[in-house]
């Protein structure tokens, strides 16, 4: 059992970078969709 601990441990962090990254990507994109489209206007 002491074994799997830290596994899932490493696993949480990396599941929430993961999903930071993909929001943040998320947000960029959508940042700069409302940007050309501000720009075309």
């Amino acid at each position: 059992m002491a074994k799997i601990i830290p596994i899932t441990e490493h696993f949480q962090h990396f599941l929430a970078e993961m999903k930071e990254s993909l929001w943040g990507d998320l947000c960029g994109q959508t940042r700069q969709a409302w940007q050309r489209k501000k720009s075309r206007c």
